[in-house]
């Protein structure tokens, strides 16, 4: 009986891409300043309720955060070396989120909607290691975290809309940015 009232329902399918800035706070996140790009794709089941697939790529972590993050494996590495002083370099290289977000949408203004977003993110960072000159390891450490996310959207038309968001995402790689993604809907 189910089947028949969720088969009537016409899924909005889309795809979206866009860019993102990256605000450097050491209190609020561990991702320096600069832009990220964005794309995904989701499902929106109803006018309100939906689902979202999400890759972020951003930019690289703050050096001493990174150091501090990978300490155990930087100590590893270098207790070869403590007699002879060597000098250590954290080179931070990039940051990825994958996420998973459950969206509700709330009707605002005539093409405008509030959206509000929150899930989980699995978050992959590298690090180049290097402890002298020549010689550099490379680090990558998982981590899952909680991302939240409010913004405004406007559809244009039955096919293409775009999204204005602030998100915060928590964990070892916590993270404030603003994005504006562009979406086509099928």
């Amino acid at each position: 009986m189910l089947a028949v009232p969720v088969a009537a329902q016409q899924i909005d399918r889309y795809l979206f891409a866009g860019i993102a800035g990256y605000v450097d706070n050491e209190e609020i996140g561990a991702i320096r300043s600069g832009i990220g790009l964005r794309a995904g794709g989701g499902l929106k089941f109803n006018n309100r309720f939906g689902i979202e697939l999400i890759f972020d790529n951003t930019p690289a972590l703050d050096p001493p955060k990174a150091a501090e993050l990978l300490s155990q494996e930087i100590h590893d590495l270098t207790a070869a070396f403590q007699e002879y002083n060597v000098r250590v370099r954290v080179i931070p290289t990039r940051v990825f989120y994958s996420s998973v977000v459950g969206t509700l949408t709330l009707p605002a203004w005539d093409r405008w909607s509030w959206v509000c977003k929150a899930g989980l993110s699995s978050t992959i960072f590298e690090v180049d290691v290097k402890p002298g000159p020549m010689s550099f390891a490379n680090y990558e450490k998982d981590d899952i975290a909680g991302i939240f996310s409010g913004g405004l959207s406007l559809r244009w038309n039955e096919h293409r809309s775009v999204e204005f968001s602030l998100i915060h995402t928590t964990g070892d790689a916590q993270s404030i940015s603003a994005h504006a993604t562009f979406s086509h809907h099928f």
